[in-house]
């Protein structure tokens, strides 16, 4: 691309504008796949770890229109401690900036289905001027700008979920910054907290494998330049995913997700101009790449091996194991002593004495669980924990859930294979059999 020279008035104006739309945070389309762009509480709480690269070109038709660039890697944990790291990458006409931020999150679980999440990121933000860009980058006019500087930057968010819904409030810049001027990081400040966003989304199951999941986003920003998002995405059997948004003052978008193998997300964006800006800008294109590292989770790993089995086969299994059930209780019963009645001598007696049988009182048998489950998968989101087993139960093998209040996670296991003692046998017979070669016995205690 053949690059501008801009007078030193031109880019003193240039300058001034694109400051205002630097200190605007980027705002991605694509975030409905990545919250984490919005919150940096919304970091990945699935069992694998996940890198995200996004890239944005505004205003396509227009040359050296902005583009932003944001790159995060999500370490996926057990427990509640998590966090990410983001790079930041934006060019807005002849001033470009570069944030680089780590995040620390913490989960704190309210009850089964409530959960609260933190997040707090900190960085810095390196901004630049393209003086190699300025006809006469020597012009006094320019002399107090600085080309370069490093400023501290941090964001903070909370959000709430509560099984499919999800709320949450961010402040994407917590300190003072000045695109033109560096500052000595003795002097950082907390910023006026103008840049701010509030969303809320649910996540409705239409059918099986249909859902359809309403996203609303408004965002606070400096002079009072705040906007609103509404967005609305149908997923099928979480491979396909498509939907549109509307943007006041910007219009409206249309964008698509594709999952393959389940390991890598493709998702884009295409923005229309809106009435507002016909005039002067193009369209807008986004383009979303996740690549999923590490292990499947072991319940998606089981079900992508499993094969149906057919109801004559799901009996039979059942009959074996409950044969097997037995003989354990037919040698506990052996091993236990038993003691013979002890008759009664005859007493001699003018009268002859009647003898009755004693009253034994039967106390009623407590019901007893077997403490050992065949589970098939374990997940600290109640909802993928009900998505699979569903899907068992569709597979015509039934299918429960066990919620650990401990570990704060969902055991989905098949409701006929619990047993009161296990054993590798077992185990191996009932893994090659039902098609779960991952599955494991788990105590859930009587």
């Amino acid at each position: 691309m053949q690059q501008i020279k801009y007078t030193s008035v031109t880019i003193l104006c240039l300058l001034i504008s694109a400051a205002g739309i630097a200190q605007q945070m980027p705002q991605f389309k694509l975030y409905v796949f990545d919250p984490y762009i919005i919150n940096p509480s919304q970091i990945s709480n699935h069992s694998q770890s996940e890198i995200n690269l996004t890239y944005r070109q505004q205003w396509a038709e227009i040359e050296d229109a902005p583009t932003s660039v944001n790159l995060n890697y999500q370490h996926a944990t057990d427990k509640n401690l998590q966090y990410a790291f983001q790079l930041i990458h934006d060019e807005t006409i002849l001033l470009s900036g570069t944030t680089f931020m780590g995040t620390f999150g913490y989960n704190v679980r309210l009850s089964e289905k409530n959960l609260l999440r933190f997040g707090l990121s900190a960085g810095v933000i390196s901004n630049r001027i393209q003086f190699e860009n300025i006809e006469d980058p020597n012009d006094p006019a320019l002399e107090n700008l600085d080309e370069n500087n490093i400023q501290a930057d941090g964001q903070f968010g909370v959000s709430f979920e509560h099984d499919r819904f999800k709320a949450g409030f961010a402040l994407l810049r917590l300190f003072e910054t000045d695109a033109f001027v560096g500052k000595d990081f003795e002097d950082v400040k907390f910023g006026q907290l103008q840049h701010k966003v509030v969303h809320a989304s649910y996540e409705l199951n239409l059918t099986h494998n249909l859902s359809f999941k309403p996203f609303l986003l408004y965002r606070f920003s400096e002079a009072d330049l705040n906007t609103f998002d509404l967005n609305g995405i149908f997923t099928y059997k979480n491979v396909i995913s498509v939907g549109g948004s509307y943007m006041n003052e910007i219009g409206p978008a249309v964008f698509t997700r594709f999952q393959l193998k389940k390991k890598f997300d493709l998702a884009y964006a295409y923005e229309f101009p809106g009435n507002a800006s016909t005039n002067f800008t193009g369209s807008t294109h986004e383009i979303q790449l996740k690549i999923r590292l590490g292990k499947q989770p072991e319940e998606e790993l089981t079900e992508q091996k499993s094969t149906t089995t057919t109801p004559t086969e799901y009996q039979t299994i059942t009959t074996v194991l409950e044969e097997e059930t037995k003989q354990e209780s037919v040698e506990e019963t052996e091993e236990t002593p038993v003691t013979a009645p002890v008759r009664a001598e005859p007493v001699e007696a003018d009268e002859p004495v009647v003898e009755e049988d004693p009253i034994v009182e039967e106390e009623p048998a407590v019901p007893q669980r077997n403490p050992y489950i065949f589970v098939i998968g374990a997940f600290q989101v109640q909802n993928n924990a009900d998505n699979l087993a569903a899907k068992l139960n569709a597979n015509n093998k039934p299918a429960e859930i066990h919620f650990n209040e401990e570990n704060g996670f969902y055991y989905v296991h098949l409701a006929d294979y619990s047993v009161k003692t296990r054993s590798l046998d077992k185990l191996l017979y009932l893994r090659s059999a039902l098609g779960h070669p991952s599955a494991w016995y788990y105590n859930r205690g009587q």
